[in-house]
């Protein structure tokens, strides 16, 4: 009997993870609409975030609580964005001036 209860609590425990979540996508580019590769989009407050694609494209599953979405690429200014329970967001980067400026490119 007791075998029979925890498996049945596991069970309600896994479907209540499962329900906690959702799957947000997305796509992230420049302002002149060009996508950018390799931007870093991460859930705030988490460990959890991935990279885009080659056409700027980002899939990642967000946890219950996840409120922000932080969007980041060398050259461009960071955006932090309100999840608010949406499935799909698409994020424009504005270039940062200042940080250009700050590039040193060296050769071997």
């Amino acid at each position: 009997m007791r075998k029979v209860l925890l498996t049945m609590v596991g069970l309600l425990f896994s479907i209540g993870m499962t329900y906690a979540q959702s799957q947000l996508s997305g796509q992230v580019t420049n302002e002149i609409g060009d996508p950018i590769q390799g931007a870093t989009v991460i859930v705030e407050g988490t460990t959890i975030g991935v990279f885009t694609d080659d056409e700027g494209r980002f899939e990642l599953t967000v946890p219950s609580g996840g409120e922000n979405l932080s969007v980041s690429y060398i050259g461009y200014l960071k955006q932090v964005l309100p999840i608010n329970g949406r499935s799909s967001m698409n994020v424009t980067l504005s270039e940062d001036i200042m940080s250009i400026e700050e590039v040193v490119v060296t050769a071997v």
